[in-house]
């Protein structure tokens, strides 16, 4: 299992169990490694190969029950909208409600404000 710091039980990193297995397989590849170390080399690559799968494996639960949450969650928000009316989308196209509207009529096609002298 991985610790909330991205650690293993054994307390290593993924990102450091997967350099220490490209270190491991380029070992093996590059060089003529004696067949005892080269048994070695591979026997720690498999370790490390599990190791870096598991850790994979468990970041994947994590994300799938953090989607399921985020997905219950917007389904009750739905609810919620659909049972009391309301909609988390702004009104006015986002405006803020005390917004004035376009000039009236009654004061010369002038916005409110001018009428009033108000320099905003």
């Amino acid at each position: 299992m991985i610790d909330s710091n991205g650690k293993s039980e054994q307390g290593t990193t993924f990102e450091d169990a997967f350099t220490r297995l490209e270190e491991v397989v380029r070992q093996l590849e590059g060089g003529q490694p004696s067949l005892d170390r080269a048994i070695e080399l591979y026997e720690e690559g498999m370790k490390l190969s599990k190791l870096c799968d598991k850790m994979l494996q468990d970041a994947q639960l994590r994300i799938t029950k953090l989607q399921s949450r985020v997905d219950n969650v917007e389904q009750s928000v739905d609810k919620l909208e659909r049972v009391t009316g309301r909609s988390q989308s702004k009104p006015n196209g986002g405006a803020p409600p005390n917004v004035s509207g376009p000039p009236s009529s009654n004061n010369g096609g002038m916005h409110e404000d001018e009428a009033r002298g108000l320099p905003w």
